[in-house]
């Protein structure tokens, strides 16, 4: 049997948490107190041709009135996690926002299997034929998240558009929560 590192959803928490302290998890309604369809985002993004992705996920922010930045955002740490996508992970972020900007952020996928992408070997070796492993996409989006404070300045990286978007998406849900109320 192949020796793998096992970590199932929770303990992704709870490395993350090691990691930034105690934090507060989100919820499906909104500091504004109305209901972000998160679920819906999730589909859109799994069915979603590479090309129309980032047209997809602006029109869902403006409809939503969504914060891609931590400005007027709360001080604290931050936790979001998604339903799993169509191949079983689900995305966990857990962001430690201060003074308006995100100063923190670790983010993952888990499988059903418990098994994280990061440390999936064997899915980093097999996703190492398209120049982008899960180790190096989100490692590059998180440092671009943390040097460019915009979700909407982050590039993409070859060989990892659906990351990018599940991301955004993930790292939105968790901005949502820390706004500041009205």
């Amino acid at each position: 049997m192949r020796s793998r590192e096992r970590i199932t959803i929770i303990g992704v928490i709870v490395l993350l948490i090691g990691v930034l302290g105690s934090h507060q998890t989100i919820a499906q309604t909104s500091t504004t107190g109305t209901h972000v369809p998160w679920d819906k985002l999730h589909k859109k993004i799994e069915v979603t041709f590479p090309d129309s992705l980032k047209t997809e996920f602006e029109k869902f922010v403006i409809k939503h009135q969504l914060k891609l930045n931590a400005k007027q955002c709360n001080d604290g740490k931050y936790t979001a996690l998604s339903i799993p996508d169509d191949y079983g992970y689900q995305h966990v972020v857990m962001i430690e926002i201060k003074e308006g900007k995100i100063i923190q952020i670790h983010y993952d996928e888990a499988n059903p299997d418990a098994l994280s992408k990061r440390n999936d070997k064997e899915y980093n070796e097999a996703m190492s034929i398209t120049g982008a492993t899960p180790n190096k996409a989100y490692d590059k989006y998180e440092f671009q998240l943390l040097e460019k404070q915009d979700l909407s300045k982050i590039d993409v990286v070859s060989g990892a558009t659906y990351s990018l978007y599940r991301f955004n998406k993930t790292v939105a849900k968790a901005l949502d929560v820390a706004k500041k109320k009205d």
